[in-house]
């Protein structure tokens, strides 16, 4: 059965760029997730990147728990959780992991939509402003 990881990868511990395959550190929330798999013709730039993955836990005999991942995704984040994570490892002017939480509790999954189309209802969120909202939403135009 098929599970979902998503987070952000902290480091590339080992990669074939020949085969694609790779083995890396997720960050997901507090933990720390070994994930091995296929990542194609992109491990060269997959530090810092927020992944989605999918794929079956295994115990390995040798390195213990890890998540084989058997596709990913690229994008936005599909929960709440990986919402958070991904704003708060964004980039974006301000946004740390306090106010990824609040942004993404007041527009929940509608947030990538929100800072697209609607940048001004940031205001909405306890501690943004309209300055803040401007540089937020500049940056997020230019990703």
């Amino acid at each position: 059965m098929s599970a979902w990881v998503e987070g952000t990868v902290g480091r590339v511990v080992y990669a074939a760029p020949e085969s694609g395959y790779a083995v890396i550190r997720l960050v997901s929330g507090d933990d720390e997730v070994t994930v091995v798999g296929s990542f194609a013709d992109s491990i060269e730039d997959l530090e810092g990147r927020f992944l989605a993955l999918e794929g079956d836990w295994e115990e390995h005999t040798v390195h213990g728990r890890q998540f084989r991942a058997i596709g990913f995704l690229a994008s936005a984040p599909r929960t709440i959780e990986g919402l958070k994570l991904y704003l708060s490892a964004s980039g974006l002017p301000g946004i740390g992991t306090v106010l990824a939480g609040r942004i993404v509790d007041e527009f929940g999954l509608e947030t990538p939509g929100i800072l697209s189309s609607n940048p001004e209802r940031l205001t909405e969120v306890e501690g943004i402003g309209p300055s803040r909202v401007q540089r937020i939403a500049q940056r997020w135009a230019e990703d």
